[in-house]
């Protein structure tokens, strides 16, 4: 088969190019190659969402070997690792920790649910102890949500997506997520934000035989980031999140219906400057998750 100049070309790239190793940055704190990293780490790339058309986090590292995905003896959803339960699993966003769900009760998934997938780069799984770097909370492991750098220019995505069982026993869910990115001014200030609706229904006590069942949930969060680059070398990141989650605990039928929800604000600020002795990093970084409860009917 005969192939045109520029084809050749193309084709003579292609066999020169050098294939990047990947680089992570969760293992040791700092970027380095996978095959250099101190520990069982997994990359799930922004390649791999896509073609897995996964929902939330939990369906994105479920298929990662090590890892399980399945609810407590509490109701709660979460990842566990190497026989460990779900609160030895530490979740990052940027390396920042998730505390919000030390705060709930039961029935609270929003730890899996804070980063839409329009807004994630890259997901590091770290298989096994991770505790020297990042305290007990982290002995089976460490799930590090690694966002987009924003971008020069103007850029954005918006996913709609519809979940609608076969059976009438089990509530329908309706997710909107977002994601945008651009110059605010060229070379020197950049925004980005994500953000994420979702409504669970409730699903229908009639079909459980007195079992109790989730009583659906209505999450939504928003996050936006400044990022400010006075010289190639240095980097300052100004980030504001907020979101809350409404959610139920299970109910069997002719239980009190209770109103749970929780709120978590989120702040931090960031530097990031290479120097001739190498690079830094520092992080200054704020939460604060509020978990309220209303029931009514008691007598």
């Amino acid at each position: 088969m005969a192939l045109s100049l520029p084809a050749i070309a193309l084709a003579q790239e292609a066999d020169d190019a050098t294939l990047l190793e990947a680089i992570v940055v969760t293992a040791g704190g700092y970027e380095q190659t996978i095959k250099e990293a101190p520990a069982s780490i997994s990359v799930i790339g922004q390649d791999d969402l896509k073609k897995k058309a996964v929902a939330d986090l939990s369906e994105a590292i479920r298929t990662v070997p090590g890892v399980n995905v399945g609810f407590g003896s509490n109701g709660t959803r979460g990842i566990s690792m190497r026989g460990l339960g779900s609160s030895y699993t530490l979740i990052l966003i940027d390396g920042k920790r998730v505390n919000a769900g030390a705060t709930t009760l039961r029935q609270y998934n929003g730890d899996l649910n804070w980063v839409p997938l329009d807004a994630i780069e890259r997901i590091e799984v770290v298989r096994g102890p991770m505790s020297t770097l990042y305290g007990s909370d982290a002995m089976g492991g460490v799930v590090n949500i690694i966002t987009k750098k924003a971008s020069n220019r103007w850029t954005g995505s918006l996913t709609s997506e519809a979940l609608l069982p076969a059976s009438a026993a089990t509530g329908k869910t309706h997710r909107l997520g977002g994601y945008v990115s651009g110059p605010v001014l060229k070379d020197l200030i950049s925004f980005s934000a994500y953000g994420n609706i979702s409504r669970r229904q409730a699903d229908n006590p009639a079909y459980s035989n007195d079992i109790e069942v989730p009583r659906g949930t209505q999450d939504f969060d928003l996050t936006g980031r400044l990022t400010l680059t006075p010289t190639d070398d240095q980097t300052i990141k100004l980030e504001l999140g907020h979101a809350r989650e409404k959610y139920n605990p299970f109910l069997a039928p002719g239980d009190v219906d209770p109103e749970t929800s929780i709120e978590r604000t989120t702040a931090s600020l960031g530097h990031e400057g290479q120097w001739e002795i190498g690079k830094s990093t520092t992080n200054l970084y704020f939460e604060d998750a509020t978990n309220t409860t209303k029931t009514t009917g008691i007598d």
